[in-house]
């Protein structure tokens, strides 16, 4: 009788010390590297799935600006044709507005992939293509104060940069230094009674927060008439150097080159182009090259290609006179899924973000979507990890606010839509945000959707319109967590302690009775 109490006696405790774990504060949402995740919600819900191109802009207020190319007009075709604009203020989504619509006159109304910064008197600065002398694009820029960008009419007009842009992917970039100058690199093709000359990759600048522009500068004259330019990327260091680099492609399609140049005088004068990796024999590529500092004088380069779309990265320690050779960054995935996304936290950390789908045979956790890792120090980066599911994700987004906020967005081919994800990195302490001459105002009328992530509370987000039920936002039901993990896990475990030494108590009493009887 003695033996057959203890098992149960032990059984009852295990089943006690479970049901009191999972029952306990201590369950919280599922971790990447120490950020908790709220829930995605689709942001643009466009009536004809039609958006694409997202692009965030972090802000010292604590706001979020997220800008996107979307169909509004009642053109047969699903090009974006016009520029959407949503802010998030730290609590709620404002209701989309749009600050841009391609005229009817256009003829082949598109718009494509908007660039923002925000300068230090509170200016957002924006630029995006439009097409308005087909086949060739156009690129514009326009500013406005960032407290008022969620007035549509706050926006100053318009202003034409450029009219001989190639429009292919992804192809311009829009960076601001330390003195404020504004910098746009872009690929241009031949227009009009030019049509022989070559394509270029092109730079402009200015001096003056947007007002005027220098003529356009060619960094890069592309000596085959057969190839092109895209995928431009631009990068201001602290020091007043300049770093771009592009892709070339022949008329496959498919990238041929990744090029790298560079202005150590704030872009006055360019030095001669390198070719940083270039497809060999039957590889598949060389494309969607993106490029971080580490350190002063520190540089990173990810780029897409090999043999297959695999992940490579290539090290500089000298601001990019030369680069080390290219490593496959990440063998466990694969994927041309858009460009590498860096963001520092509260704590200088460097993180990245990117979409890929895990390779064949690898030790990662199987999925497809999101991943994120953590600069480690010289040329180590922590084990990459799955932070979202969405199958073929495209060219991810990211901004950090108050220091440990993080944002995500992407869209995705199938059904072009805007889907947007809030983020809390736990270890991280909040910055208090500085408004620009006030608050951005979100009138509570105009909220569309709340993903909420705070010090208390754990990330969830639930709309406040209808989604359509193919859509349907899936909200966790469980309650309000505790901001440090760990502490919930010790509550959990400091019940289960109890409830053992309650068992052992009650085990050892009844023995005592069984003596006595």
């Amino acid at each position: 009788m003695k033996k057959k109490l203890t098992i149960i006696t032990k059984i009852s405790a295990i089943l006690i010390i479970i049901s009191i774990y999972w029952l306990s504060p201590g369950k919280v949402n599922a971790q990447d590297g120490g950020i908790i995740w709220g829930e995605p919600i689709n942001i643009s819900r466009s009536d004809l799935e039609t958006s694409s191109d997202p692009f965030l802009l972090a802000d010292p207020a604590g706001v979020v600006h997220l800008f996107w190319a979307e169909k509004t007009s009642k053109q047969t075709t699903k090009t974006p044709d016009t520029l959407m604009y949503a802010l998030w203020d730290g609590n709620n989504w404002s209701e989309p507005i749009d600050i841009y619509l391609a005229p009817e006159e256009d003829g082949n109304q598109v718009v494509q992939y908007p660039h923002a910064v925000l300068d230090d008197n509170g200016i957002i600065h924006l630029v995006w293509l439009t097409q308005p002398n087909f086949p060739n694009f156009a690129l514009f820029y326009s500013s406005v104060p960032a407290n008022e960008a969620n007035n549509a009419k706050a926006w100053k007009t318009p202003v034409m940069l450029a009219a001989d842009l190639s429009g292919t992917e992804y192809s311009l970039d829009l960076q601001k230094d330390e003195d404020q100058n504004l910098h746009v690199v872009y690929s241009r093709v031949p227009v009009g009674d030019n049509v022989q000359e070559l394509r270029t990759v092109t730079y402009l600048k200015s001096s003056d927060g947007g007002k005027t522009w220098t003529d356009p500068f060619n960094i890069h004259t592309i000596p085959d008439s057969r190839r092109g330019a895209s995928n431009n990327r631009l990068l201001a260091d602290e020091q007043g150097n300049l770093y771009t680099t592009w892709t070339e492609w022949d008329q496959t399609g498919n990238g041929q080159i990744v090029y790298f140049a560079r202005s150590l005088n704030n872009g006055d004068s360019w030095e001669a182009p390198i070719a940083m990796t270039e497809r060999f024999g039957q590889e598949y590529e060389r494309d969607w090259n993106s490029i971080g500092l580490l350190e002063p004088g520190h540089l990173v380069s990810f780029y897409e290609g090999g043999w297959r779309a695999y992940r490579n990265v290539m090290y500089s320690y000298d601001q990019g006179e030369t680069w080390s050779e290219p490593v496959d960054a990440f063998p466990g995935l694969i994927g041309e899924n858009g460009f590498i996304k860096f963001a520092r936290d509260s704590n200088n950390t460097l993180h990245i973000f990117f979409a890929n789908r895990t390779r064949e045979g690898n030790e990662l956790q199987d999925g497809e979507g999101l991943w994120h890792s953590v600069w480690l120090g010289g040329e180590n980066w922590s084990e990459p990890i799955h932070s979202s599911t969405d199958i073929n994700m495209l060219n991810p987004q990211v901004a950090i606010i108050n220091g440990n906020q993080i944002m995500i967005a992407w869209f995705v081919q199938a059904d072009l839509e805007i889907i947007v994800m809030p983020g809390k990195i736990v270890d991280a302490p909040s910055v208090a945000p500085v408004p620009w001459f006030g608050s951005p105002v979100v009138p509570e009328s105009e909220i569309s959707a709340t993903p909420i992530i705070t010090p208390t509370v754990a990330a969830t987000a639930q709309p406040s319109t209808p989604v359509p039920t193919n859509q349907q936002i899936i909200v966790d039901p469980s309650p309000t967590k505790s901001p440090n993990p760990s502490f919930d896990v010790a509550i959990g475990m400091g019940a289960a302690l109890v409830a053992i030494f309650a068992i052992l108590g009650i085990g050892k009493m009844i023995s005592t009775l069984r003596k006595k009887r």
